[in-house]
């Protein structure tokens, strides 16, 4: 079950010792690897133990019966802090805080929420493939880093802060037994914890929720075309 745990393990013994009250945690990892189920797992988990609220920052609209009755959803970062204690899952953070992009004006609305994430008492939940691909604020600020399967290329790409941990989360998915997507590597940047916990898939997880992104540009692609069948749109961002 999983590959054998190192002496710092023993220091997450479960999510529940992991997760912080508030504050950033963000997801790294090869894309199709079990970043989002893993988040909405944890999620889940967290509204299920603390009845605490959970919001969807800019989920597709059309696709938003997707996830259940009890998660809201905010568009904007205004929006976001209205809100208080919150936890706040933001897939595909690329699109939305580009790290070419670091002087546009939604890198700075975002960099002013991530100072004061706490004081809101938000938990924001951040998914991203690389992290080079985010802007530079995001990558500073984490409290937790869950890192799914990366590939060699994240390592010879990353930023040289995180190239490390981002080595040994390759090397301990590497000696994992199974579904690599079943486990995630933790590392606490406030404490130097690290562990490798298994993952959790949310009950309400499907295929389309793990591609909304996708699905909903392909959706908007074909407003003035031939339409696709949902099967179809599948087979073609598996292509």
């Amino acid at each position: 079950m999983g590959t054998k745990r190192r002496k710092q393990d023993k220091e997450f013994p479960s999510w529940l010792r992991a997760i912080p009250r508030d504050g950033v945690i963000q997801y790294y990892g090869f894309r199709r690897k079990g970043k989002t189920r893993c988040a909405w797992g944890l999620a889940e988990w967290m509204h299920r133990k603390s009845d605490r609220p959970v919001v969807a920052y800019k989920f597709p609209k059309k696709l938003r019966h997707l996830l259940p009755s009890w998660v809201k959803f905010a568009d904007s970062t205004e929006a976001l802090e209205r809100l208080r204690g919150y936890i706040i899952v933001a897939d595909e953070m690329a699109r939305e805080v580009i790290a070419r992009d670091h002087q546009s004006e939604t890198n700075k609305e975002w960099i002013k929420l991530l100072a004061i994430v706490g004081q809101y008492g938000h938990l924001l939940i951040s998914i991203s493939q690389h992290s080079r691909q985010i802007d530079v604020g995001l990558v500073m600020d984490p409290d937790l880093v869950i890192f799914k399967q990366p590939s060699l290329l994240h390592i010879r790409f990353a930023r040289p802060e995180l190239r490390p941990e981002i080595q040994e989360a390759f090397d301990r998915f590497a000696g994992c037994k199974g579904d690599p997507r079943r486990w995630a590597f933790i590392v606490d940047f406030h404490r130097g914890r690290k562990g490798f916990l298994r993952s959790y898939t949310p009950s309400f997880w499907s295929e389309e929720l793990s591609t909304a992104y996708a699905l909903a540009a392909l959706k908007a692609e074909e407003k003035g075309g031939a339409k696709r069948s949902p099967k179809s749109m599948r087979n073609h961002l598996r292509a």
